[in-house]
């Protein structure tokens, strides 16, 4: 989930992350159980996930990580580096001081810790 791949939620209301698409189960126990029993996926919602905002929220999740966003990974995952894809947001929050580049990532600078959601908001 924190790297923004593919993952499955299991159960009313969860939701799942696959190619490019985020899957919402059935909220009602009942209706979920019927689809399920059914022999049928128990999907009630479905919404595409453009690449941008795969980037996006790649940044915003990985940023939350204590070693924040690999930027080789990131690279080899979309074919931009952060710094190519959010030129003027990583410039900035680099210069303010609330990213910090090292050893070949982008993390959160200990400053940027308790106000992570305001910093992170520049990538929405």
């Amino acid at each position: 989930y924190w790297l923004n791949g593919s993952y499955v939620g299991a159960g009313p209301g969860a939701w799942s992350y696959w190619r490019g698409e985020r899957r919402r189960n059935r909220l009602h126990p009942a209706a979920y159980a019927d689809e399920v029993l059914s022999g049928r996926l128990p999907v009630d919602r479905r919404e595409p996930v453009d690449p941008d905002l795969e980037r996006r929220e790649t940044m915003i999740l990985g940023l939350r990580l204590t070693e924040g966003v690999d930027c080789r990974r990131f690279a080899a995952r979309f074919g931009v580096t952060p710094d190519e894809a959010f030129p003027a947001e990583v410039d900035a929050l680099v210069r303010e001081g609330w990213l910090v580049r090292e050893d070949g990532r982008l993390r959160l600078s200990r400053r940027a810790v308790p106000v992570a959601n305001s910093v992170l908001e520049r990538f929405v």
